[in-house]
């Protein structure tokens, strides 16, 4: 594809497209010329006497003395499409494109065409916007076959492919039978065109703070943050190192008097009592101390009697 370059100044401007455009519903209707022997279909075209035309108010408006919105020019400065297109295909000036724009571009301009979802792009600088329908498929159509000399009303009808077209003598044709797999469906394409002075410069920039390079590349031990961020984490984390504290002293206290007071709760009791029982402590049976002779007498008694009597006494002799 050749370059989009400037020969001579862009001409035949249709006028600016800065806001959205918005066409009746009835735009988006494919309306064909006749219903039993057409295979192509048109958007933005209403039922004249001899059958379909393009209908102005599915255009955006023009100033006054442009030429016709149909004829492939464009809109300057165009910055929006239509509601419901899209961009289809865009050329800048001096840079190759698979679409050559009409009339040329200027130097330092851009160019777009807005075509419904779905279509592609002109393949000529007077081209549409096509789509292709093949079968089988099932799609509604308007024909104007019996529709009236304005607006857009006609006959609807859907159109089943493969179609099978009857023999018939039209208006101005004579049609012989035959089985039809495709229709085309056309649009009117939009072509914008804008430079860069045509933009509006944004709005937010002097409210927006540039990022601080320097700030975020310095060390630091909590990046990002102020130094009243910083000491408000500070004062938190003493307050609730303080009040760990408290914490763990009075868990203490409670735990070390239960320990003293509480009786053993059901949840503590010994898992095999009787065994417990067997294994307590117990006094060993021992004998009373006596301080007094008096007090040992009942006992020395019963002693003597179980030895036989008492025995008496015997000095020792002194040694001569």
């Amino acid at each position: 594809m050749s370059s989009s370059t400037a020969t001579s100044p862009t001409s035949g401007v249709l006028g600016p497209l800065t806001t959205t455009f918005t066409a009746p519903d009835w735009c988006t209707v494919n309306v064909a010329q006749c219903e039993d022997t057409c295979s192509v279909a048109w958007m933005s075209q209403s039922c004249a006497t001899f059958g379909a035309t393009n209908a102005y108010a599915c255009a955006p408006s023009t100033t006054e003395g442009a030429p016709s919105p149909y004829w492939g020019f464009a809109y300057s400065p165009g910055l929006v499409c239509p509601s419901g297109l899209v961009t289809a295909c865009e050329a800048t000036y001096g840079h190759s494109s698979t679409w050559t724009p009409f009339p040329a571009m200027a130097s330092g301009e851009t160019a777009a065409v807005c075509c419904p979802s779905g279509y592609g792009c002109p393949d000529s600088p007077y081209g549409v916007c096509t789509s292709y329908v093949s079968a089988p498929a099932t799609f509604f159509v308007v024909s104007c076959e019996t529709g009236s000399a304005s607006g857009s009303s006609g006959a609807p009808t859907y159109i089943t492919l493969p179609q099978t077209v009857t023999p018939t003598t039209a208006a101005f044709t004579t049609v012989s039978a035959a089985v039809v797999s495709t229709w085309l469906l056309s649009a009117n394409a939009v072509q914008l065109r804008w430079q860069s002075t045509d933009l509006p410069s944004p709005t937010t920039a002097s409210t927006i703070s540039p990022v601080n390079t320097t700030t975020q590349s310095t060390a630091s031990s909590h990046p990002g943050l102020s130094t009243g961020a910083e000491a408000g984490i500070g004062v938190g984390v003493g307050v609730a190192g303080v009040a760990l504290l408290v914490g763990l002293l009075v868990w203490g206290l409670r735990r070390r008097k239960g320990r003293v007071a509480s009786p053993i709760s059901p949840s503590n009791a010994p898992l095999y009592p009787h065994v417990a029982a067997e294994n307590e402590p117990h006094e060993l049976v021992g004998r009373s101390v006596y301080e007094l002779d008096e007090q040992r007498g009942g006992v020395l008694g019963r002693d003597a009697k179980m030895m036989g009597g008492p025995r008496e006494r015997h000095e020792l002799g002194a040694g001569g």
